[in-house]
C-alpha cells in the first residue's frame, strides 16, 4: 500500500492544506509495510513485552514522586547507596546518597557512612567569609566541597550567591574541593586551610594539592601599579593597576583551568591579569589559564630548566610548543614550531603574526577572540616539501586567512589535496583554492560582516561562522546545485542572532540562513 502526502496526514485526523503543502515530505507516495505493522502488533501482544512496558512506566511514577518531593524541600529516601570510601566516588558526585539537610546556616549531603558534602550556604557572617566546619550533622565529617554552580538542579535553597563570599577556610577534614566553586567566588580575597588538612595547603593566592606540589586554584588579587621616575614625567615608567596571580616558588605544576580570571575584581573591562612562573615549575598543562577577552602579562623565571617567556609568550623549551600567548597585538616568536590548545583562547587579539616556523596548531587555539581584525605571517604561499612517502604540509598565512595544506606528490591523482582555513578574522578574503573551513575558524568573530565561499568549497567544519553576530552577507561562487553537495555540519552557522542571505551565480533571489536552528539535513533551515 502507498500513501500520497495528504493521505499520510489524513490519518493523524484534519491538518490544514497549506500546512501539507509546506511539510517537509517527498511528493512521491510513501510505502506502507503491511508486515511491519503486524510485527510490531505482534511484538506488543507478548506477556513479556507488556510486563516490561509496565516496570518502565512504574519505574518513571517513582522518579516523578520523588523529584516532586525534593522540589517541594520535603525528605525522600535515598535514591543510591553508601560508599565505603571517605572520598565520594565519580557516580556520587552528582547524585544523592541522602536528603540535603541545613545544619546551622549550610546545607549538606550525607554519604551514610559517617560524612558529608557540602552543597549550598544559606547565610554568611557579616565579614561575608565561609568558614567550614569539619563536623555537621549529628557528628558527620565534612569531606567534600561539591560544584556548587550545580545548586539549581540540586534543589538546594541557596540563600547566598557565591559571587558573594569575601574568604574561605578548608578544614582538616576536606579532601575533596571541585574548584568550579572556587572560581565563582570572583570576589574571594583569601583562602585558608588547615594545617592539619593532607591533602590541601594554601600558599600566595593559590590552592595547593600537597602531592606533587599542584597548583589545582588560583584567584585574583589587585595590584595597584608602580610609577618610577616621578621627578621627570617624560622618564616615568608606569604600570596600570590591574589583576595578578602570586604563585609561590615551590609549585611544580599549574592544573588544567587552575587560573580562570573570568570576571574582573572591580577593575574596567580589559585590564590584562599579570603573573610570573616560578623556577621550580616542572609542568604547566594545556588550558592551565582560561580568559574571557583579558590580556595577560606572563614572564617565566630565567632559572626555570622547562619554559622560557618571550614577546610575552610561553614556550616549552624542549618541543617549542607555544603553551600560552599575550593578547591584542601577539607575535609569535621566531622559532616557535607548534601553538598549544586553546593558548590564545579569551586573549583579546586584533592582530596576529604566524613565523614561518609554525608546523602544527592545537584545538580551538585562537578561539573567542571576537575583535580579531588581521592575520599576518611570513609565509604567503605554501612550501611544499615531501616525506618519504610523499605527504607534505604547510601553515601559511594568505588575505587575511591562516591557511592549513596537505598533499601528497605521489597520489595527487586520488584527490588527496586539501586546503583549510583554519583561522579567519573581519577583513579575511577566502582565497579560491580552498577547499575546507575548519571548526570554529570565524567564530566569534564581531567585525565579520560579509564572506565570499570559494567555488570548490567542500566542506564547513562545526561553529565555523557561529556567533557572528554582524554577518548579514554570504556570497558562494558557484551554483545551488552544487551547494548541495557541500557538506555543512547543522551549527556552521549557530547562534549569531539574525537572518544571513546566501547568494549563489544563479539566482537573484538569495537564500536566508537562520543562525539560530537548523533542520536535520544539515543545509540550515532556509526560506526563499
Amino acid at each position: 500500500m502507498k500513501l500520497n502526502k495528504k493521505q499520510m496526514f489524513a490519518r493523524f485526523g484534519e491538518v490544514d492544506d497549506a500546512f501539507i503543502d509546506e511539510a517537509a515530505l517527498p511528493e512521491e507516495p510513501i510505502a506502507i509495510h503491511p508486515k511491519r505493522r503486524y510485527i510490531i502488533s505482534d511484538f506488543f501482544e507478548k506477556p513479556a513485552v507488556v510486563a516490561a512496558v509496565c516496570a518502565i512506566v512504574a519505574l518513571g511514577t517513582v522518579a516523578g514522586i520523588v523529584m516532586a518531593g525534593r522540589a517541594a524541600n520535603r525528605p525522600v529516601p535515598p535514591i543510591s547507596g553508601t560508599t565505603d570510601s571517605d572520598h565520594p566516588t565519580q557516580e556520587t558526585e552528582f547524585a544523592y546518597v541522602g536528603d540535603i539537610i541545613r545544619h546551622e546556616d549550610l546545607y549538606y549531603v550525607s554519604h551514610g557512612n559517617g560524612t558529608c558534602s557540602l552543597v549550598g550556604i544559606a547565610a554568611l557572617p557579616e565579614d561575608m567569609v565561609l568558614t567550614i566546619p569539619e563536623t555537621a550533622m549529628n557528628g558527620d565529617r565534612v569531606i567534600a566541597l561539591r560544584d556548587m554552580t550545580m545548586t539549581s538542579s540540586l534543589m538546594v535553597p541557596n540563600g547566598v550567591h557565591l559571587f558573594q563570599v569575601k574568604g574561605i577556610h578548608i578544614p582538616a577534614s576536606m579532601t575533596s574541593v571541585h574548584v568550579n566553586t572556587l572560581h565563582e567566588m570572583t570576589a574571594l580575597e583569601s583562602l585558608t586551610v588547615d594545617e592539619g588538612n593532607p591533602v590541601y595547603r594554601a600558599e600566595g593566592s593559590c590552592l595547593i594539592e600537597r602531592e606533587g606540589e599542584r597548583v589545582i586554584y588560583a584567584y585574583l588579587t589587585y595590584h595597584p601599579g608602580v610609577n618610577w621616575g616621578n621627578e621627570n614625567p617624560q622618564m616615568s615608567l608606569q604600570v596600570a593597576p590591574h589583576d595578578r596571580y602570586v604563585i609561590p616558588s615551590t609549585v611544580k605544576c599549574i592544573a588544567q583551568n587552575a587560573l580562570s580570571p573570568y570576571n574582573p575584581t572591580g577593575l574596567p573591562t580589559g585590564f590584562y591579569v599579570s603573573f610570573s612562573v616560578p623556577a621550580s615549575v616542572e609542568v604547566l598543562e594545556s588550558k592551565f589559564l582560561s580568559r574571557s577577552r583579558r590580556q595577560a602579562s606572563v614572564s617565566v623565571s630565567k632559572d626555570n630548566p622547562n619554559y622560557y617567556s618571550s614577546f610575552n609568550c610561553v614556550i616549552e623549551k624542549a618541543t617549542e610548543t607555544l603553551i600560552v600567548g599575550n593578547g591584542g597585538k601577539a607575535t609569535i616568536p621566531d622559532g616557535v614550531t607548534a601553538i598549544a590548545p586553546y593558548a590564545f583562547e579569551g586573549a583579546g587579539l586584533t592582530r596576529i603574526h604566524i613565523p614561518a616556523s609554525v608546523q602544527s596548531v592545537g584545538m580551538l587555539a585562537f578561539w573567542n577572540n571576537p575583535d580579531l581584525e588581521s592575520i599576518t605571517g611570513d609565509l604567503s604561499e605554501p612550501i611544499m616539501d615531501p616525506d618519504e612517502s610523499g605527504y607534505w604540509s604547510c601553515y601559511y598565512v594568505k588575505d587575511n586567512c591562516l591557511i592549513y595544506e596537505r598533499d601528497n606528490i605521489k597520489y595527487s591523482s586520488l584527490t588527496q589535496y586539501k586546503s583549510t582555513v583554519v583561522l579567519g578574522c573581519a577583513n579575511s578574503v577566502i582565497p579560491e583554492n580552498v577547499t575546507h573551513i575548519d571548526d570554529f575558524a570565524f567564530a566569534w568573530n564581531q567585525g565579520l560582516t560579509e564572506i565570499n565561499l570559494p567555488a570548490d568549497l567542500q566542506c564547513i567544519g562545526f561553529k565555523a561562522f557561529a556567533h557572528c553576530p554582524n554577518l548579514m552577507t554570504i556570497r558562494y561562487n558557484n551554483t545551488y546545485e552544487r551547494w548541495c553537495q557541500v557538506f555543512l555540519d547543522g551549527t556552521w552557522m549557530y547562534q549569531n542572532g539574525q537572518m544571513t542571505e546566501l547568494y549563489f551565480t544563479d539566482q537573484e533571489i538569495p537564500m536566508t540562513v537562520v543562525g539560530v536552528e537548523f533542520d536535520y539535513s544539515g543545509k540550515g533551515k532556509t526560506e526563499n
